[in-house]
């Protein structure tokens, strides 16, 4: 880990007080806003954390991913019908943090040309299994994309400035870039405190509100389209996970995991996120 920081990462200002939050101890820059990690990983830490030990769920079955997969179409859904409002032609998408590509995999089926960014070793191999492109190293990416997507991504770089500023000279002029985040200023984080869903300084370094992601994508060299707080889990996908796991438990004679249940409406509830759209400064505007 390293040293203890002095200065904002994202403003630099030396105007930063510690907070704590049950066992957790955070930084907050009363300049910019945004709330860190007392101590951050040192690059090496990071990477090897995210190739060989990060996962986002612990089982490694086959069924157990496909069922993970089947239940999240109605999310996918709804988010590609959000990219679309915004980029209504066929384009190139590049998914930082894509995971098993359970997201590409659903846009490619819209005429997007597909492509990831994964340090997951395990989940670069799946990825690979059904067919879609993923880098492991930006320095192998030779193109520009019309869209770039963070899905909960975001929050685990060690330094989002300068990877929100170099993920825009990968952005062609008329780009957009789309990001979620966890809602650090939500109700529920306030009411939970450090048992909220999604507070994980383990693997979320950074944690945003409205105000410290504006001043990040504006830092980063972005012109924000859109920024608001929502409730990512609505009634569809709610519906799609139990029943869902109805079907595998009929189909496959799996157990109905109740612990996990909780969890998933633990999270449908609590679970508030931050959701963005913006531009490159400077960028083409569509007519």
């Amino acid at each position: 880990m390293s040293d203890k920081i002095v200065n904002c990462i994202i403003c630099e200002s030396d105007k930063i007080e510690t907070i704590r939050i049950g066992s957790y101890k955070l930084t907050k820059c009363l300049n910019c806003g945004i709330v860190f990690n007392f101590k951050l990983p040192s690059q090496e830490e990071h990477n090897n954390y995210y190739e060989n030990d990060y996962r986002i769920t612990s089982s490694i079955r086959q069924i157990d991913i496909e069922q993970r997969r089947i239940s999240r179409i109605p999310e996918q859904i709804i988010l590609i019908s959000e990219i679309l409002n915004f980029n209504t032609k066929q384009a190139s998408l590049l998914d930082i943090g894509c995971d098993k590509g359970f997201f590409l995999d659903e846009i490619r089926r819209y005429g997007f040309s597909v492509f990831g960014f994964e340090p997951s070793e395990i989940s670069r191999k799946y990825c690979t299994n059904i067919g879609l492109t993923i880098y492991r190293d930006f320095n192998d990416i030779k193109r520009k994309f019309d869209v770039i997507t963070l899905w909960h991504s975001l929050e685990h770089h060690i330094n989002p400035l300068v990877s929100l500023s170099n993920l825009k000279n990968y952005l062609n002029d008329d780009g957009f870039i789309f990001i979620r985040v966890p809602d650090f200023d939500c109700i529920w984080r306030k009411i939970f405190k450090s048992k909220w869903v999604w507070l994980q300084p383990e693997n979320h370094y950074f944690h945003f509100t409205i105000n410290s992601l504006s001043f990040l994508l504006n830092k980063s060299g972005f012109d924000i389209l859109t920024i608001q707080h929502r409730k990512p889990n609505n009634k569809y996908t709610s519906k799609s996970n139990r029943l869902t796991n109805i079907l595998f438990k009929s189909s496959f004679q799996n157990k109905l995991n109740i612990k996990k249940s909780i969890s998933r409406l633990y999270e449908d509830v609590t679970g508030l996120e931050i959701f963005a759209v913006a531009k490159p400064r400077g960028g083409l505007i569509n007519n």
